[in-house]
């Protein structure tokens, strides 16, 4: 098989916005992004949420139900628990799996590609 059919594209998150500037635009930004993902099936093989980003797993996310079409086609996703610890919001987890900062390095570390946003 060749190299790209069987490439790990790893999309790695910090926000649970995408960019900077006004909250409004950078949280529709994000929804848009994932529901373009799912629209389009496109194939991301690893989710690594750390930071604010683990706010997207948690109930009353904008895009949990994008989050869980992706992982019941294959993505695996895991979430920093230090950050959700920090934030309390343990209990909240809806989708993925915890991870330690070991997972998210060695996710860096071998991914074939890396998508950061």
């Amino acid at each position: 098989m060749p190299k790209f059919l069987s490439m790990t594209t790893a999309l790695i998150l910090n926000s649970d916005k995408m960019g900077c500037g006004d909250s409004q635009l950078t949280e529709k930004l994000i929804t848009n992004y994932f529901k373009l993902i799912v629209q389009e099936e496109r194939v991301i093989n690893i989710i690594a949420l750390y930071a604010d980003a683990v706010k997207l797993a948690c109930s009353g996310s904008s895009v949990l139900k994008e989050l869980k079409v992706m992982a019941e086609r294959g993505t695996k996703i895991f979430i920093c628990t230090t950050c959700l610890n920090h934030y309390d919001i343990a209990s909240e987890l809806q989708v993925g799996q915890k991870a330690t900062m070991m997972d998210i390095i060695d996710i860096q570390y071998n991914a074939d590609k890396i998508i950061m946003l």
